[in-house]
Formats: C-alpha cells, sequence, structure tokens
C-alpha cells in the first residue's frame, strides 16, 4: 500500500529541508570556479545582451533569464548557488515522494538521503549554474512519468499527470543540452515496459504530454545546441564518454557516486579524501537499499521497475 497523501507531502518537505539544510551549510566550502565566473558575468548583462552571450557560447539562456528575473546580482555568488541549491532541494523532495508513492516509503527516505548526500549531486546542485534547476524540472517529469506508467493498466491517466510531465520535459529540455537527452531518455522508457509497448490508450495519453517538450527540444537543438557543437574542434569534454564502451560506463557509474573530475577538484564537502571515501561507501550501501526495498514492492507497481 502506498503512503497517504500525507504522508507523501511530509517526505517531500522533510527530503527537500534536508537536502537543502546541507547544501547551505557547504555553499560557502569553494572558491568561485571558471563556469560560476560566467553565470556572474551573464547575469550582470542586459537583457538582449544576455541572451546573446549565452547563445553563442552554445548554451540556453533560460537558467540565467530567471536568475535576472528573481533580482540575483550577477556580483553576489552566494545568493546564485543559494537559488541554484533550493531548486535543487526542491527535485530532491519530489524524487523522494515519487519513490515513497511507488516503492514505498522506506525506499523514498532512502532516495533522499542517498540524494541530499551524494557529492556529484552536491557539488553540481549548489553549483552557480543550471544544473539544480535541470533536476527540479526532471523530478517534475519523472514524478508525471510515473503517474502515467503505473495509471496504464486501467487506462486511468490524470489530467495532472500529463501536465507534470510535459511542463518536467519541457522545463528541463530548455535548461541546457543534457536537459534535451534526459528527457528524451524518460519518454522513450516506457518501450521497456512490454505490458505498454501495445496499449494505445497509453501511448495517446503519453504522446500527446509529449508534443510541448518535443517543440522546446527540436527547438533547443536547432537554434543553440547544434549549431555551436558543429564548432567545437579539440578534446572536447564529450569525447571521454565516447564511443559508449565499458569505460566509459565504468566512468559513469563510478563519477556518478564519487564526482567526476570537477568536483573532484572542489570538493563540497571538506571532509578530506578519507571522509568523502567513507560518505562514497555510505551511499552505495543506501543505493542498494533503497533498490531492495523497491524490489520487496514490485508486486504493486513492476511497470515502475
Amino acid at each position: 500500500m502506498p503512503p497517504s497523501r500525507q504522508s507523501q507531502i511530509l517526505i517531500f518537505l522533510s527530503a527537500a529541508a534536508f537536502a537543502f539544510a546541507v547544501r547551505i551549510a557547504s555553499v560557502d566550502v569553494r572558491q568561485v570556479w571558471l563556469d560560476e565566473a560566467l553565470t556572474q558575468y551573464a547575469v550582470a548583462l542586459d537583457w538582449s545582451g544576455l541572451i546573446a552571450d549565452r547563445v553563442s557560447a552554445g548554451h540556453s539562456p533560460f537558467y540565467f533569464l530567471i536568475m535576472k528575473a528573481i533580482g540575483r546580482d550577477g556580483s553576489d555568488l552566494r545568493a546564485l548557488r543559494i537559488a541554484s541549491a533550493a531548486m535543487d532541494s526542491l527535485a530532491a523532495g519530489g524524487l523522494a515522494a515519487t519513490v515513497a508513492r511507488y516503492a514505498g516509503a522506506r525506499a523514498g527516505a532512502f532516495a533522499a538521503l542517498f540524494y541530499a548526500l551524494n557529492p556529484l549531486l552536491l557539488f553540481w546542485g549548489q553549483n552557480a549554474r543550471p544544473y539544480g534547476m535541470l533536476m527540479m524540472w526532471l523530478a517534475i517529469g519523472i514524478a508525471g512519468a510515473a503517474g502515467l506508467i503505473s495509471g496504464a493498466s486501467q487506462n486511468a491517466f490524470a489530467r495532472r499527470q500529463s501536465i507534470a510531465l510535459s511542463l518536467g520535459l519541457g522545463g528541463a529540455a530548455a535548461t541546457l543540452t543534457g536537459g534535451v537527452i534526459a528527457a528524451g531518455v524518460i519518454a522513450l522508457s516506457p518501450l521497456a515496459v512490454p505490458s505498454l509497448r501495445n496499449n494505445r490508450c497509453f501511448w495517446k495519453a503519453w504522446g500527446q504530454a509529449l508534443i510541448f517538450p518535443a517543440c522546446i527540444a527540436v527547438a533547443m537543438a536547432g537554434l543553440v545546441s547544434l549549431p555551436h557543437a558543429g564548432a567545437v574542434r579539440g578534446d572536447h569534454w564529450t569525447t571521454r564518454y565516447a564511443p559508449l564502451s565499458v569505460e566509459s560506463a565504468t566512468i559513469v557509474l563510478k563519477e556518478s557516486v564519487a564526482g567526476d573530475q570537477v568536483a573532484q577538484r572542489h570538493p563540497p564537502l571538506a571532509l578530506g579524501e578519507a571522509g568523502m571515501t567513507g560518505l562514497t561507501a555510505l551511499l552505495l550501501i543506501l543505493f542498494a537499499v533503497c533498490i531492495g526495498q523497491a524490489l520487496r514492492n514490485r508486486a504493486a507497481t513492476p511497470q515502475i521497475l
């Protein structure tokens, strides 16, 4: 039995508050680095200059426009980091509540701890960069996707779930190129469920919800990402993961837990090497427990798994 709505709200608020507390406690640990300096520069420009600067660099201006619209000053790095941390914390709460609804409250609690303490998510979530906002949109989209998928067995699709999927994936696609990729993965995920492949009612509801994010993704790719990608030369960071191989998969798995090269050079917590190693071990245990809890609830929502 899924937790009550009140319990889901409590899990959302608790997970978001805990993630935000961890991020605020360590928001001043790191010195400013190049990408954050570029954010400060962009936000300090006028509106048209901001858009031109970001598009010319192959970046969506969406996050930077939001920061400027809510009054963030380009000279105040801490305020920019806190805004990103707040959005990332909402993602932590949303994902924890979604996991709790479909895999049980214990799985939701472990997912909240894993998200809040993961060095990779902590570093990028509290950065004055678009990644915290990206995760917030993805959390909304995943909640909507989970709702539509879980309702497929009875062809019961709530409008709010379709709206969440549409807005979440659309927002992710509008945030940065990685959001287009993530939205695409979520959009194709029902193909992995044999019982959904021939469910016309489900695909009708799913397809309608994908119209808006598909338009955003095409616009982003055509206007921002592809023109810039064509101009990239030399040792670009994406070459570390291409072609797809065991080596690249190992890099992704390692960095997903311990932090990527940038996060390791600028550790988000002042724990030292031994402390970060211990935290990584704890996170692996939490992740295993979360999966175990989800498997125990597999009879209720097999499509989600």
